[in-house]
């Protein structure tokens, strides 16, 4: 038996809890390129909640090009809850509400692409108490073709009432792997399974892992150890041929704990096995998981990677990124076509610091929980996600949730400040209101182009809270050398500002160019002007001004 110390298993603990390596592409690495700006469209996860249909859907998209939103870049029609029928069938498969949506979500996904948009949809990983529906906890792969197949180009995907991995590993008392056979039925020895034993004695122990001997049946070794990211068992297996292989545990069981376990050859490749709890007379308990291998000498690690209920929470988005992958690679392979990958958002109402970690699993995530059309909330999602600029980039975007422009009892001003914020933090666009029946007032606010261009500059820098009181100042890198100045009164009155230029000039992240004088442009009321030292004047209450600055020398 080999002691490795920290070796593999010290990666293996990065992969899953490092804040760290945020600049490596991980598991969603065939997602890169997808978000280079953040996407844009409609949801319907405020407007309509779960109250959703096909008819409602096609209306929707069609609204969308005839009052020109997706000539303008919204381009997603993102369904979310309502969809799913509570039951799935009998392979275990999710479905579709069929009074809702009686053609089948790939007929629509076709029909909403036809009109030259794109679908996104919602998935919950855990309970769906509002539709009374078991989410994807146990059915991650399964769900993760089923959405490529209908064609859908989004995911949102929400973390809710979601019963957290076990901390506990299972004691390995056996291990066997065998090629997964081509032809079930085959009998002839060149198709036949056959299954290699493993001496676990040949493995390789880190971190706590021990190889112990059963008291009550000396016969019996087995591994513990891997409880609670502490330590980890590996071993080496040479296979004939690349492929799907089948990895058989025999497991000592011990009664009352629910247990798990992580085959893992790479970070990229890993299948999650679940023990459950026994009755006090079970001894022994098989379990078994499919893992694609290389042909040659693979590595194979036995970890539980789950010390707290962030690692937890990591590893849920973490499989699913990784099952969309996998499955957009079998569509692919299947249909003889180009990969065609999904962008992946993620969503935990804030109950983790999202943002430190899930630029290595997805597209964009909410760090907040969920928006409303009340002003207040608007602004407390505001306050917070602000604050975040240096967590977002290219392709990785702080979600600070659906636009409430055009909902509740907003007034213009307030329409558009939501929508300017929004566009300056790099938020994704998602409009959540009925665009059937949208005012024009509230339609070119959504329209406006140049704050448009802000939100979708390929820069994608975030705007950054300069100067916080009760006017704030937000500024915003553009490509080029410009900067987006917002001036946000967040106040319930009338207010005065005075900024310095050299404040713009002098902080690092903006790097505005110094000069004797400005160019201004003012995004909303179309006025061009020059200016000297500072930005100065007065702000209606609930209101914004946002400029675009160039140095003039």
């Amino acid at each position: 038996m080999k002691r490795n110390g920290r070796g593999s298993f010290s990666v293996l603990k990065q992969w899953i809890t490092s804040t760290e390596k945020v600049d490596v592409p991980k598991v969603n690495n065939y997602g890169y390129g997808l978000a280079k700006t953040p996407p844009m469209g409609w949801s319907s996860k405020v407007a309509f909640t779960d109250m959703v249909d096909s008819t409602l859907i096609m209306q929707t998209a069609e609204a969308l090009v005839q009052k020109g939103l997706l000539d303008l870049g919204y381009n997603y029609i993102n369904i979310d809850e309502g969809w799913q029928s509570k039951d799935r069938d009998i392979t275990g498969k999710i479905t579709a509400d069929i009074n809702r949506f009686p053609q089948g979500m790939a007929t629509l996904v076709k029909d909403v692409n036809d009109l030259g948009l794109k679908v996104g949809i919602h998935l919950s990983c855990g309970y769906d108490q509002v539709n009374n529906i078991n989410g994807s906890r146990l059915h991650q792969k399964d769900d993760a073709n089923t959405i490529v197949n209908y064609g859908v180009e989004l995911l949102n995907y929400q973390l809710r009432n979601q019963n957290y991995f076990p901390m506990y590993a299972s004691l390995i008392s056996g291990i066997s792997i065998e090629k997964v056979c081509a032809d079930k039925h085959a009998v002839d020895i060149d198709n036949a399974s056959v299954k290699t034993k493993i001496n676990l004695a040949d493995g390789e122990l880190s971190g706590n892992a021990k190889l112990e001997t059963d008291k009550t049946n000396i016969n019996l070794n087995y591994v513990t150890g891997l409880d609670k990211c502490a330590g980890s068992f590996s071993i080496k297996y040479n296979a004939d041929s690349a492929g799907e292989y089948v990895v058989n545990l025999s497991i000592k069981a011990t009664a009352g704990i629910e247990k798990m376990l992580v085959i893992a050859v790479d970070e990229n490749t890993y299948s999650i096995v679940k023990e459950p709890v026994h009755d006090k007379d079970i001894t022994i308990w098989e379990l078994s998981a499919k893992i694609k291998l290389a042909k040659g000498e693979n590595k194979l690690y036995f970890i539980n990677p789950i010390a707290d209920k962030e690692d937890s929470t990591k590893l849920f988005f973490d499989n699913m990124a990784r099952c969309l992958q996998l499955a957009c690679e079998d569509r692919a392979s299947a249909v003889q076509s180009d990969i065609k990958p999904i962008t992946y958002f993620i969503n935990e109402c804030g109950r983790s610091d999202q943002y430190l970690w899930a630029k290595d699993i997805s597209n964009a995530w909410q760090n907040t929980d969920n928006i409303s059309s009340k002003w207040s909330t608007i602004k407390r999602v505001y306050n917070y996600n602000v604050k975040l600029n240096n967590y977002a980039s290219v392709d990785r975007w702080n979600n600070p949730d659906v636009m409430q422009v055009g909902n509740g009892k907003l007034t213009l001003a307030q329409n558009k400040s939501h929508f300017s914020l929004w566009c300056m933090m790099n938020a994704p666009l998602f409009i959540s209101a009925d665009i059937r029946y949208l005012q024009d007032a509230v339609v070119d606010v959504l329209s406006n182009k140049e704050m448009i261009a802000v939100n979708q500059d390929k820069l994608g820098k975030q705007a950054k809270l300069v100067r916080k009181g009760t006017v704030d100042l937000i500024a915003k890198p553009l490509y080029g050398g410009a900067v987006a100045v917002c001036i946000f009164n967040k106040s319930a009155v009338k207010a005065f500002y005075n900024f310095s230029m050299e404040t713009l000039v002098k902080d690092e992240y903006v790097n505005l160019s110094r000069s004797s004088s400005y160019s201004i442009r003012d995004v909303w009321s179309g006025r061009d002007q020059t200016i000297g030292k500072s930005l100065c004047g007065s702000i209606d209450k609930d209101s914004v001004i946002v400029y675009i600055v160039s140095s003039k020398n």
